[in-house]
């Protein structure tokens, strides 16, 4: 390590850090992704619980007038 220039040491600690820099930013991106597909679909499943509760207790009104 102490031979080396420390122009190169710089450099590749910087090539490290970027590498480093990408992953974390690929990780997040794909993260972020998954996250985003599953927090809709669970906000999907939640309106349509909702509406079909709904829909119950309008047919259970309908047959409560007749």
């Amino acid at each position: 390590m102490a031979s080396k220039h420390p122009f190169e040491t710089v450099l590749g600690w910087f090539s490290n850090l970027t590498f480093v820099l990408l992953l974390a930013f690929a990780i997040l991106l794909v993260a972020a992704i998954i996250y985003a597909t599953i927090a809709e679909k669970v906000r999907w499943y939640r309106l349509e619980r909702k509406w079909i509760c709904r829909r119950k207790e309008i047919h259970k009104r309908r047959r409560r007038k007749r």
